[in-house]
């Protein structure tokens, strides 16, 4: 995007600046991604050397398992069992 193409349509400086700033920042942003992915790449080439070996394999799940355990305790109040039912919550009354 160019500033000249932008003024040939009638934008008043301010307008240019607030687009170009706008296109900017969408840029930045898609480069930053496009950084990301050779890391990512990386990361499960490692990832998959570690899973070939039977003891690593385990350790990779103990890890897996553990952030998953301690993600769900996060999402749950008081660190209760998702499937548990609240004490006020009609649904576990007994008639």
């Amino acid at each position: 995007m160019k500033r000249e193409e932008l003024r040939a349509l009638g934008m008043t400086p301010e307008q240019l600046n607030k687009v170009m700033n706008l296109n900017g920042n969408d840029v930045n942003r898609e480069k930053s991604r496009a950084k990301a992915g050779p890391k990512l790449q990386d990361t499960c080439s490692v990832l998959l050397g570690l899973l070939h070996e039977p003891a690593s394999f385990q350790k990779v799940l103990l890890c897996i398992t553990s952030c998953l355990c301690e993600e769900a305790r996060k999402m749950t109040p008081g660190g209760a069992p998702a499937d548990s039912t609240p004490p006020n919550d009609p649904r576990g009354v007994q008639p």
